[in-house]
């Protein structure tokens, strides 16, 4: 352990006072939770090296991490920073291992994110919100996470199966959105067309009705959906 040390003090030898002080400041920010602010500091330390970004994750920090993990595997605070660096530096897959090794649940929730593994960073991201509830960081990379994967199965099942009634049905929800009601009306009568039986499409096209103001057409259709 105390050669892990050594050697990771002579990483900071080569970083400026002002990195150091951006070094507190993350591992600080970290502690309170503060993620995105801790990210931040470490990507100013970067920034505020003698050298330049590329030297200084080749020469300075990461080599240095990398033979502080060869001499102690289990070294905690190695791990922790060699994968906070590594995400900061956008070697998301890279850091996902570290971060994991330290249950970093935040941080890896991101890189996991960053890396495209969505359902593994919604699984890491709702843990780390139990232990932090209705904190506002995690909560936003959850629901970018989760968009993200409901965009993606979206788009699958649009290619695959482009003239299906789901399809139709998520075509109509997205104009809804953009409040094309038209377009939408359009959509969903055709998702009911192809399937008449399909759940919660009326009432969904009762809303258009209502946005337009067209009282009686939503009425029928929520009666419909009753039916």
């Amino acid at each position: 352990m105390i050669r892990t040390i050594a050697t990771l003090l002579l990483a900071w030898q080569t970083i400026s006072p002002e990195a150091l002080q951006h070094l507190e400041a993350a591992r600080q920010a970290e502690k309170q939770s503060r993620y995105d602010v801790a990210i931040t500091e470490f990507r100013r330390v970067d920034a505020d090296a003698p050298v330049r970004r590329g030297c200084i994750r080749e020469r300075a920090a990461t080599p240095p991490l990398k033979r502080a993990l060869e001499l102690s595997p289990k070294s905690a605070p190695a791990h922790r920073l060699l994968g906070y660096a590594l995400l900061t530096q956008g070697y998301t897959d890279e850091a996902i291992p570290h971060l994991q090794q330290v249950q970093e649940q935040v941080a890896l929730g991101i890189a996991q994110l960053e890396s495209g593994k969505l359902a593994e960073a919604i699984a890491t991201l709702q843990l780390a919100l139990q232990k932090h509830p209705n904190d506002q960081d995690l909560l936003y990379y959850l629901g970018r996470a989760s968009g993200l994967l409901s965009k993606q199965s979206i788009d699958t099942m649009l290619a695959e199966y482009p003239d299906s009634a789901r399809a139709h049905q998520a075509l109509a929800e997205n104009y809804f959105v953009l409040r094309q009601m038209p377009e939408a009306e359009k959509h969903y009568q055709e998702a009911l067309r192809l399937r008449p039986d399909m759940p919660n499409v009326r009432v969904e096209l009762g809303h258009v009705y209502a946005a337009s103001s067209r009282w009686p057409q939503a009425e029928e259709q929520f009666r419909d959906e009753t039916k």
